[in-house]
């Protein structure tokens, strides 16, 4: 089984994120450094899906 997972690091105007390829280790997977230039573009596109994700978080415990 092939796993695909995601880090995302957000500031208030840039993130960084990594995809985490299947069958590739941490330092083969890319970074890429994206900065908000506007509505609609990567940096939204990255920073809604993991607000989206964090919303249907559960505590654990």
């Amino acid at each position: 089984m092939n796993h695909v997972s995601l880090s995302v690091f957000r500031f208030d105007r840039e993130a960084l994120v990594t995809p985490h390829l299947a069958r590739l280790v941490g330092h083969d997977s890319p970074l890429l450094h994206l900065r908000r230039q506007g509505d609609g573009g990567m940096f939204g596109r990255f920073a809604e899906h993991a607000e989206e994700l964090w919303s249907r978080a559960v505590p654990v415990g």
